[in-house]
């Protein structure tokens, strides 16, 4: 009851997720899967496609940081690119219109801002401004979506 009162749960809908959440698809990583919630949270839409993504991208750890990438490299969850940190910044995403990439990418780190960095970037560029080069055995694509 403690943790549902800390994730700003009511018992009634803890308890509705409970009962959903013994019924629906898992994702084959544990280390993705424990994400679906917080994907339902942050309104992204079908979970079972951002939850490929984040297998896709980061393996599901919120504290990868890619480095190589362009504009300072990516950040999280779904690895957002820093480049992108004042267009999050002006859509309240991240703190400040002036953050440093350092600090952005610190911020982008927290995995419910992630996703809702995610969010305002699919609302704005898209369905999918995602793009990887590599393919992950275990992070096979959800029935219809072409990535």
């Amino acid at each position: 009851m403690a943790r549902v009162q800390a994730e700003g749960l009511s018992y009634e809908e803890a308890l509705r997720r409970n009962i959903f959440d013994r019924q629906r698809p898992r994702h084959p990583r544990p280390e993705v899967d424990r994400w679906y919630w917080a994907v339902i949270d942050a309104g992204l839409g079908d979970p079972a496609e951002w939850l490929y993504r984040i297998c896709r991208e980061s393996g599901g750890h919120p504290t990868v940081w890619n480095r190589s990438d362009p504009a300072g490299g990516s950040v999280g969850l779904l690895q957002i690119n820093l480049g992108n940190r004042f267009f999050l910044a002006s859509a309240g995403v991240l703190s400040s219109t002036s953050i440093t990439r350092h600090d952005a990418a610190m911020e982008l780190m927290d995995p419910v801002i992630n996703l809702r960095a995610a969010r305002a970037l699919a609302n704005a560029l898209g369905r999918n401004p995602w793009s990887t080069r590599h393919r992950v055995a275990d992070c096979a694509p959800p029935a219809g979506l072409a990535y």
